[in-house]
């Protein structure tokens, strides 16, 4: 049988996730204000979406993982067999 996580440390796993592509993304922004200069806009629009796009992201999957719990499904099981029906659809044998 497949173990699982407990739902506290994939919750932490999202923030954790989601932190590090804020301060990665951020970093430009921040240097540009240590220095006295006005970021870039095209930067912000670039923090602003990549920002949202990861939010978005993780938040599905997240939501994803919690339906699965409530349904009694194995999450990781679950994961396997999406990658084998995709896998299965692009060879073109499904």
């Amino acid at each position: 049988m497949i173990h699982t996580i407990p739902l506290w440390a994939s919750f932490t796993t999202f923030l954790l996730l989601q932190a590090i592509v804020l301060a990665v993304t951020g970093l430009p922004i921040l240097q540009a204000k240590r220095r006295g200069e006005a970021p870039d806009p095209e930067t912000m629009r670039a923090f602003r979406i990549t920002n949202m796009t990861t939010l978005a992201i993780f938040l599905v999957l997240f939501d994803a993982l919690g339906v699965l719990r409530l349904l009694n499904i194995d999450p990781m099981l679950a994961l396997v067999q999406a990658i084998v029906t995709l896998t299965d659809i692009m060879r073109g044998g499904y």
